[in-house]
């Protein structure tokens, strides 16, 4: 188990750990198949990214955790999971070891954003565990890629940085049955106003890849062209047709309508 985080978990929250039976696949897995699970689900990016690169007929999702009810009916009613959706990651019995492809977990991140009361893990609600639940999962279930998403200031700020450092740790302290490194971890600060999407939005997102993968080459991707709110509302409307067909007339009739 990771120690560093461990040490920071309540007594009570060992109790999902001990389970008489581990989830697994329901059918045969093949070759190609890319075997998918996630907690704090949301709307299951996982799924998305994979339909996006045309993947979707290899993707098979396992199961996933939400603790909101609107989410779950969501997902139940667009996506199909072999092994079925939980209300918490707590109440997720954990998956066969060394069998699923991809895990995506974006935790709670109240306790750490910059309009909270940034109490980190002492939260109240115990929300500021997830980093800790998430990361005991990965020991247990050793996915090939896991990718984590969280606030920026789980990865800046002082006190919440002791959390994150520590969750570093113990992802790198993993170890294969022969003792070897089992990850190799990267971590970065992305904003999504530069990959497409026209809002500021900095995360940080942390992601793993078994060393014994054999991935030469990880980088992270490069920003793209910033895209403009106009191109995102609908297109029937007459003002925006002309402003976008005809733009210097356009221009000239607003100063002059505008007296």
């Amino acid at each position: 188990m990771p120690s560093g985080l461990a040490a920071k978990r309540p007594a009570h929250a060992m109790t999902h750990r001990v389970r008489k039976h581990l989830l697994k696949p329901k059918r045969l897995v093949k070759k190609n198949d890319i075997l998918l699970g996630s907690d704090y689900t949301g709307l299951d990016p996982g799924i998305m990214i994979l339909k996006k690169l045309g993947l979707q007929d290899k993707a098979r999702p396992m199961y996933g955790s939400d603790s909101e009810p609107y989410v779950r009916a969501f997902l139940n009613h667009n996506y199909e999971y072999e092994n079925g959706l939980f209300e918490s990651i707590q109440s997720r019995p954990p998956m066969k070891p060394n069998v699923m492809t991809l895990y995506t977990a974006g935790f709670e991140c109240q306790p750490f954003s910059l309009v909270g009361l940034r109490e980190a893990e002492k939260d109240k609600s115990g929300r500021g565990l997830g980093a800790l639940e998430v990361t005991i999962k990965i020991a247990e279930e050793r996915r090939q890629i896991f990718v984590l998403e969280n606030v920026r200031a789980f990865a800046t700020l002082r006190k919440q940085c002791k959390l994150f450092s520590a969750m570093i740790a113990d992802l790198q302290k993993l170890r294969d049955h022969n003792g070897n490194r089992q990850y190799h971890i990267e971590h970065t600060v992305l904003n999504t106003m530069d990959y497409g999407i026209p809002h500021s939005r900095r995360r940080v997102y942390i992601i793993g890849f078994k060393v014994s993968s054999q991935v030469a080459r990880f980088s992270w991707p490069r920003p793209t062209v910033p895209l403009e709110v106009s191109k995102l509302l609908d297109n029937d409307d007459p003002k925006l047709v002309r402003q976008r067909e005809f733009p210097t007339t356009f221009r000239a009739l607003e100063r002059l309508t505008s007296g």
